[in-house]
């Protein structure tokens, strides 16, 4: 078994036992009518994945002073392990009934596989 493997395994079941459900959605922009000057959104998608869900602390200030993220107690951190869901910024993530956007986004990559995202989220 790789490294990167395991990694992506441990990933899984630490998010999976000490996780939350998020629901995460996406707007899915179809096309822009140059007359109304908007785009045309559809149906939204939606993913329901575990999560770790973390409370920032000042530890991730610099990460969110680089994306223009107030350090609040509305920002969070979060989690998923890779495979379950590609976030994208601007995606909203509903956890506890609160609704986060997507502001930053970390990639870890063990062996150039993406084994988990981190997430800085801001209500």
């Amino acid at each position: 078994m790789a490294f990167s493997d395991r990694m992506t395994a441990l990933a899984l079941k630490l998010i999976t036992k000490f996780g939350v459900a998020t629901t995460f959605t996406r707007a899915n922009i179809s096309g822009y009518d140059p007359a109304t000057l908007q785009y045309t959104e559809t149906a939204a998608s939606t993913f329901t994945v575990q999560c770790a869900d973390i409370e920032a602390r000042g530890r991730d200030y610099s990460r969110m002073e680089q994306v223009g993220v107030s350090l609040t107690k509305r920002n969070k951190v979060l989690y998923i392990p890779s495979g379950a869901y590609v976030p994208k910024l601007g995606d909203t993530a509903t956890v506890a009934s609160i609704v986060y956007r997507v502001m930053a986004i970390v990639e870890y990559r063990a062996q150039n596989v993406t084994c988990a995202y981190e997430m800085i989220v801001s209500a």
